[in-house]
């Protein structure tokens, strides 16, 4: 057999179009069978805040009453970290079982295709489900209830601007040029999904739990190491500059220097741990046995 044969049939063994597209079918109407009931009463939950708010202002105060605006952020919030939470659990927790997992190391597709399905499925597909149903019902109250002027995609650029104005008037700097995207927060969902999806890939029981407390030991042994280097840099960053003689120019150039400076090594961190966790697991994945 020729050189270049040899590795097409090795490229074969980790990805496949066809064998993947059969596999990435059977994935989805799994996830369809174990999360699809959960992810549809995870969309309709604005829509039932909504009417149970107006029912108990019907029997209350004997009249009709829509959510404000802010209600509708945190119940979309809240839903979203529902999502979070319980999607990776439900879809793929079944993994770590004997009988389900026996079942899963011997379907057909290379442990590359497996781990690219669950990663469409869990970062792309459910979550851009779960925002298009919830947008569009939000969108559909809108046009029943005219109290109701915007849809949550709205809310959400109004509630980041009236944080933002508001921090600026707190530190009475004209910091214009700062815009927060109140879509910003799209990598440290990822993050979290990782962190569900591995726990649940991880753990063989009390899945979601036992990921919450790892998190937070985790958490408490990262700002042990972090706290004390972001004392030193602060100080040593500060430690020549005399805050009480600024001018206010010269006080909004340091603040968004600093701020620009926190923005990089944030993102830079956000990245490290997210290519960690994909490497985590992908390895976990591979090496599952039962």
């Amino acid at each position: 057999m020729k050189p270049n044969m040899k590795i097409f049939d090795s490229m074969k063994e980790i990805f496949d179009f066809r064998r993947f597209g059969k596999y990435f079918v059977a994935d989805i109407k799994g996830c369809t069978a174990n999360y699809g009931l959960s992810l549809l009463l995870i969309s309709l939950s604005g829509v039932m805040v909504y009417l149970m708010n107006a029912a108990i202002a019907l029997l209350t105060r004997g009249h009709w009453s829509s959510l404000p605006e802010e209600i509708r952020f945190a119940v979309f919030c809240m839903a979203a970290i529902v999502l979070v939470v319980s999607m990776p659990v439900k879809c793929y927790g079944s993994v770590t079982d004997k009988r389900s997992g026996s079942a899963f190391i011997l379907l057909p597709a290379s442990t590359f295709e497996k781990y690219l399905s669950m990663l469409i499925n869990c970062i792309i597909i459910i979550p851009g489900l779960f925002t298009a149903a919830y947008l569009s019902l939000d969108w559909l109250l809108t046009v029943l209830d005219p109290a109701l002027e915007s849809t949550t995609s709205e809310v959400f650029g109004k509630l980041f601007s009236l944080i933002s104005e508001g921090s600026r008037e707190l530190a009475e700097l004209s910091l214009d040029s700062l815009q927060i995207n109140p879509f910003s927060g799209i990598d440290d969902t990822i993050t979290m999904i990782m962190v569900f999806l591995l726990g649940a890939l991880c753990f063989k029981s009390g899945k979601t739990v036992k990921t919450i407390l790892s998190l937070i030991i985790v958490g408490i042994g990262v700002s042990l190491v972090i706290s004390p280097i972001a004392v030193h840099w602060f100080s040593t960053h500060f430690a020549d500059i005399n805050l009480e003689s600024m001018n206010r120019a010269e006080a909004v150039e340091l603040f968004k220097g600093t701020f620009r400076s926190l923005t990089i090594l944030d993102t830079i961190l956000d990245l490290t741990v997210l290519a960690g966790l994909f490497i985590v697991t992908f390895l976990r994945l591979k090496t599952i046995k039962h």
